[in-house]
């Protein structure tokens, strides 16, 4: 079954107003697939309170937000919102190539009078 977005997100949007559509959507869901909240609660192995604060735009931790999902079959969805990097033909053929862990800020070059000492009270 197509569920009927209220509206789209967007990058624009503010954090409360994203949360607000999130959980108004995961609440029609599982209204749709007739799951109490405390039902859903049991089934993702997360407590009551915490189904109602997501429902209600309250922000949960991500671990129940995983659970949830699952509970609702909708986990491999993320699948399109994040999708998985691939690496690059190069890439592929270096035997030593690998993932990324981190990103630097960029270094600034040095000229040549940055690299000679100084005492300070230069102008």
């Amino acid at each position: 079954m197509q569920y009927a977005c209220r509206m789209e997100i967007q990058d624009s949007l503010t954090d409360e107003s994203v949360l607000k559509e999130l959980s108004g959507r995961i609440k029609q869901i599982r209204i749709d697939r007739g799951i109490t909240q405390t039902e859903l609660a049991g089934q993702a192995n997360v407590s009551l309170s915490t189904v109602v604060r997501l429902e209600s735009g309250s922000s949960v931790q991500m671990d129940s937000f995983i659970r949830i999902l699952r509970a609702l079959r909708l986990l491999g969805k993320f699948n399109v919102l994040v999708p998985e990097q691939e690496l690059h033909p190069v890439e592929l053929l270096r035997p030593e190539a690998k993932q990324k862990k981190r990103v630097s800020s960029k270094r600034q070059e040095k000229t040549a009078d940055d690299s000679a000492w100084k005492w300070g009270d230069e102008k």
